[in-house]
């Protein structure tokens, strides 16, 4: 992005290595600041990240903040964790990434070097049913942005109010989740399969 604007296969076969070499280091603190923004909303994981190519466009909008001399107001920060979650949401980067990229990076350029605002809506009409039928799956970025939510939310556990890890929850394989969700148990026998791995 930092030297052709775009990112396909396309442009990463054809760039130079002196240019590689060049941007190298700009590239690496602007992924350094794009990880600690993630961090700062307790997104430690990539395993809960919804689409990892969203950290393109997320080190782009930093090296334009670091390479234009701007201040990370809060403002800024503002900005910047309603594109995290709407684009989320909309599950935007599901399909054609290279050119959803290309579009986030445009933008955060023309917002950051010419002041023209920039604004990412909520497309999809999410409702309680929709979330209370999300199953635990990892392959779902709506499921993973669900617990990118819980996670930055700090939930607490309801039977003794302890703060639950959820990298601890998700570690295990699907096969093992029966022991995070019990089929078994007094509780477990209330709910239907598909109740039980509801997120």
């Amino acid at each position: 992005m930092i030297v052709r604007g775009s990112c396909t296969q396309s442009d990463l076969f054809e760039l130079k290595a002196n240019a590689f070499k060049e941007n190298w280091d700009k590239a690496a603190d602007a992924l350094k600041e794009a990880v600690k923004f993630l961090s700062d909303l307790n997104i430690t994981s990539s395993i809960i990240i919804p689409y990892t190519t969203m950290i393109v466009p997320l080190s782009y909008f930093f090296y334009l903040i670091r390479e234009n001399k701007i201040t990370f107001t809060e403002e800024l920060k503002k900005s910047i964790i309603k594109w995290f979650w709407v684009k989320s949401l909309n599950e935007d980067y599901k399909g054609s990434t290279n050119e959803e990229i290309k579009k986030d990076c445009l933008s955060f350029k023309n917002f950051i070097e010419s002041k023209t605002e920039f604004s990412f809506d909520l497309s999809r009409n999410i409702d309680a049913e929709k979330l209370i039928n999300e199953k635990l799956d990892l392959s779902s970025g709506f499921c993973k942005t669900l617990l990118c939510l819980m996670a930055n939310n700090y939930p607490v556990d309801f039977t003794n109010h302890k703060q639950v890890d959820i990298y601890d929850v998700i570690k295990y394989k699907k096969s093992e989740y029966h022991h995070i969700f019990p089929r078994k148990s007094e509780i477990g026998k209330r709910y239907s399969e598909e109740e039980i791995n509801g997120i």
